[in-house]
């Protein structure tokens, strides 16, 4: 359901580089792809959290039927849970998570919104923990200033979409207290992959 698919969520986890059992916090897990992947390839206990209905019923599902199949192999059940949360209004216990995950979310929120996600990821956050995120960003779209050209500006405004640029986004997250942000326009990657 999102662009990149599994090949995305495995560039993404060498980026992270979580330890084995990590806790994370999937925001945005669509129909659960990614938080399975981190669950079965790391022993990870992911929680996700997202708005979509119909995602959400699909990601059960997919989860029953996965610990199904682990039990009649003798396996232990996949450490993962699914909320209808939004991402904006969610509360968590300060240092819950060594890892927080996101793709294709941010897209939808605000510049507000996404400030108070961000202060609230760095919270969240254990010591030493990382966040990573993937998510469309304006790039030859925007002008010198990092504003999106008016014709732009008109498509984002339509889909009630906010964009920042890969330098904003860096500021962004810096601002909420991250340090050693690395921000990188991957638009080649997706081309030449997709």
């Amino acid at each position: 359901m999102s662009a990149g698919g599994k090949s995305m969520t495995q560039l993404m986890a060498a980026a992270i580089q979580a330890p084995k059992g990590a806790s994370m916090l999937d925001i945005g897990f669509g129909i659960g792809g990614a938080a399975f992947d981190f669950a079965e390839s790391l022993g990870a206990t992911v929680h996700g959290i997202d708005l979509g209905e119909k995602g959400y019923e699909l990601a059960l599902q997919d989860l029953a039927e996965r610990n199904e199949e682990r039990k009649a192999k003798g396996q232990e059940p996949l450490k993962v849970t699914f909320a209808l949360q939004d991402c904006s209004q969610a509360e968590f216990e300060p240092e819950s998570f060594d890892v927080i995950y996101s793709r294709d979310t941010f897209v939808h929120l605000s510049a507000e919104s996404k400030e108070r996600v961000f202060a609230n990821c760095f919270k969240w956050l254990k010591p030493n923990g990382k966040i990573c995120i993937a998510d469309y960003s304006l790039g030859r779209n925007s002008d010198a200033s990092g504003l999106p050209t008016p014709s732009f500006a008109m498509y984002l405004q339509a889909r009630d979409y906010h964009m920042y640029t890969a330098k904003q986004y860096a500021e962004a997250i810096e601002n909420a207290g991250f340090e050693s942000v690395k921000s990188e326009d991957m638009a080649h990657w997706y081309c030449v992959r997709i």
